[in-house]
């Protein structure tokens, strides 16, 4: 690393020692001083390893000697080394010798390597070829680009179509016109790579040439230009395309069509509807798959009328697909409905079919009576129809009648159906998780077969709140349905990526314990293993009672207002007008408290404990801070302020909280004196008040609360908003 050259004379005794470890530490010593003196040794050692690698890594350092050489001005000698490696390294294996050697050349010669970088264009090594189109590219200049396009003349399709590839990423447009003129090279392989290489040079100036190819039968260069034609600039594509549309090949409008789609170029949908009666099968199937794409809401009387006259299934489904583009269009959203509904009015028969399939995608009130009225008021095919409209209704406004059939229904085909719809429905209604499991046990008696309990079963593991947990676990004795409910059970009560927390519980581990000891499966070995070690982790639950019911603020006491209950948490909005705090009813001496918070940007709440109900809990009771530290607002705190903390008597470790917006879980113990923070399985309070405060607190203040035996516990607001759940505690005293 030196490169010591006194030191080369003693080096060189060991750089054919047996040792090869030493060996290639010597090579390597000889290579990186350069002395001139070693060329013979390195270039030796590298014929010894048939220049290719291996454990002395012999051909490396010869490289790195060439490499070193021609750094230190002396090019000639780096320039024959290189050469003469180009020379003799011809073999499949030594390609990576081959090309190393080359781009060393190219580093210490530039331009003056061209004649060996176009020379290799007449090997037959397609790797070592495209290596030096590569090193092309550290060439510039117009006279090197001339040189090229000469060198394309000379040889075989193959070769000029990596040359012409080349000459495209170059980006120099004096390539350009040999390139234009490849387009037209009997050649197919040369005339794809002229294809790609010209859109990438100029775009402008290529856009007509590129689209005489569309008036051509030949498929691939077809397609060729059709992805070439996604890049370009749509404000000049599209015009030109609309232009010359008519005069392409069958095959080359099929591809602009379906060009006009990607871009989404509404403003020329009448040549798609045109060419929808085209007699050539490929171009009308790439119009009607267009319309999704390219149509508006003013287009919908024209897609009604065709969807009437047309029979082919596949067109059928492609117009179907448009008129629901065209209702979803903002600015005739609402008008869509009527429109399609009053077309229905004038049609009899299963042409009717055609629109009541669309109709769940669509939505809205007026739709869904239109398909309920069909429902029941047809014995045939259009009853069937709407049947499967239900089924497959866009939201869960549908759900109801579902039921209606579920609960009402001789006949077990549609009551199956109409069950599994309404599970479908409910689930993927953006309805919080608890309106979720109350629809889905309300259809849960109706179910027709193992197959419909199945499909709610599975449902029900993505409700992850504890009576779902609860009702998946009844099924677990069921011989017909336990896999599914341990699978229920698990995806419930297990954290799901390492940023969440499981549920935790007596509850919780008799059912784990239970899916355990009765799953099956491939993956059974890997499941049992899985809960074993949650369980083993689980924190012990005994003794504790649940301070929040998840759905109302029942067994608190206080501000009412700003707390509120949302989707199962408790969430503090300050700016609801509310005053105060919010604090358990009962009082509490010595416990265990746990909780999980979620902070939001710059949050700042409080834990109050041993707290009378007025007064600043901080001083009065105890306060731990809950805020988020990682906040710029908060910066200059006091080492008694970070989250944790018991405000002003005992500071938190820092550096646990998990990033904003995530799940924390927080263990509070307080024992007598002595009091525990775990925070996310670490502790970062553990400390004993007064000993803490036996020469007076740390912020200075006075804490009377200090002396507190029992109080409230509350959650103490600092204008921030805040989410709580899964709150729970073990009194102490009462275990006692």
């Amino acid at each position: 690393e030196l490169k010591s050259g006194p030191a080369v004379k003693k080096i060189r005794k060991y750089s054919d020692t047996p040792n090869k470890e030493l060996r290639k530490v010597c090579l390597f010593a000889l290579a990186n001083i350069a002395d001139a003196s070693a060329k013979e040794i390195l270039s030796l050692a590298a014929e010894k390893a048939r220049y290719i690698y291996e454990e002395t890594n012999a051909v490396q350092s010869y490289l790195l000697f060439a490499k070193r050489m021609g750094e230190e001005g002396n090019i000639t000698q780096s320039e024959s080394i290189c050469l003469d490696l180009i020379r003799k390294c011809t073999l499949k294996e030594q390609t990576n010798t081959r090309i190393a050697a080359l781009g060393i050349l190219v580093d210490i010669k530039k331009e003056e390597a061209l004649k060996e970088l176009i020379s290799a264009m007449d090997d037959n090594n397609m790797v070592y070829r495209k290596a030096a189109l590569q090193f092309v590219f550290s060439i510039p200049g117009e006279n090197v680009t001339h040189e090229w396009v000469r060198k394309m003349q000379d040889v075989n399709p193959e070769v000029q179509s990596e040359i012409i590839q080349m000459l495209g990423n170059r980006n120099d447009e004096s390539a350009l016109p040999p390139i234009l003129d490849a387009l037209r090279n009997e050649d197919r392989i040369i005339r794809i790579a002229a294809i790609k290489a010209a859109a990438r040079l100029c775009q402008e100036d290529v856009l007509t040439p590129l689209l005489e190819v569309m008036k051509s039968e030949e498929k691939d260069e077809i397609l060729t230009v059709k992805q070439v034609l996604l890049s370009f600039n749509e404000n000049e594509l599209l015009p030109v395309i609309a232009k010359t549309f008519p005069e392409t090949s069958s095959f080359g409008k099929a591809a602009l069509l379906e060009v006009f789609a990607t871009r989404k170029a509404n403003q020329y949908v009448k040549i798609v509807f045109e060419e929808t009666k085209n007699k050539d099968e490929s171009v009308s199937t790439a119009a009607f798959l267009a319309l999704e794409s390219m149509v508006s809401h003013k287009d919908l009387p024209k897609l009604i009328n065709i969807l009437m006259d047309i029979e082919g299934r596949e067109q059928i489904q492609a117009v179907q697909r448009a008129i629901v583009a065209a209702s979803q269009d903002k600015e005739g959203k609402d008008e869509s409905s009527k429109i399609l509904l009053k077309h229905l009015e004038k049609i009899t028969g299963t042409k009717r079919s055609k629109i009541l399939n669309i109709l769940p995608e669509i939505g809205g009130k007026e739709a869904l009576q239109t398909v309920v009225e069909e429902f029941e008021n047809n014995d045939n095919d259009l009853k069937k129809v709407a049947f499967n409209a239900l089924v497959n209704w866009k939201d869960i406004s549908a759900s109801g009648e579902l039921y209606h059939i579920c609960k009402n229904s001789d006949d077990d085909e549609y009551v199956y159906a109409a069950f599994e719809g309404y599970v479908k429905q409910v689930s993927n209604a953006p309805v919080p998780d608890e309106q979720k499991l109350l629809l889905l046990r309300k259809i849960m008696p109706m179910a027709k077969n193992n197959k419909n309990k199945e499909s709610l079963l599975m449902k029900l593991g993505n409700i992850r709140t504890f009576p779902a947990l609860v009702l998946s676990g009844k099924y677990l004795n069921d011989p017909d349905l336990s896999q599914i409910a341990c699978r229920s059970v698990m995806s419930i009560a297990l954290p799901q990526t390492r940023k969440e927390n499981g549920m935790t519980g007596k509850i919780v581990k008799e059912l784990l314990q239970q899916v355990s000891q009765i799953i099956e499966g491939e993956e059974s070995d890997y499941d049992r293993e899985k809960i074993k070690k949650y369980l083993e982790e689980m924190p012990d639950e005994e003794g504790f009672v649940s301070l929040f019911n998840g759905k109302n603020l029942d067994g608190w006491v206080g501000n009412k207002t700003d707390y509120v209950v949302e989707d199962g948490n408790i969430v503090i909005y300050p700016d609801k007008g509310g005053h105060g705090n919010l604090y358990t009813e009962k009082e509490y001496g010595d416990f265990i408290f746990r909780f999980e918070f979620q902070l939001t940007p710059g949050a700042n709440n409080g834990l109050g404990i041993r707290t009378p109900l007025k007064g600043d809990a901080a001083y009065i009771g105890m306060e731990l801070q809950i805020l988020d530290n990682t906040a710029s607002i908060y910066e200059n705190l006091k080492e008694y302020q970070y989250h944790g903390s018991v405000y002003g008597v005992i500071p938190a470790k820092r550096g646990y909280l998990k990033p904003v917006g995530e799940w924390n879980s927080e263990e509070v113990i307080a024992n007598g004196p002595n009091i525990k923070v775990i925070l996310n399985g670490t502790t970062i309070v553990d400390g004993n008040i007064d000993e803490a405060s036996k020469n007076g607190t740390i912020d200075g203040r006075k804490h009377p609360g200090l002396k507190q035996a029992k109080g409230h516990i509350g959650f103490l607001g600092h204008g921030s908003v805040v989410r709580f759940r899964n709150i729970r505690i073990k009194d102490l005293i009462n275990s006692k």
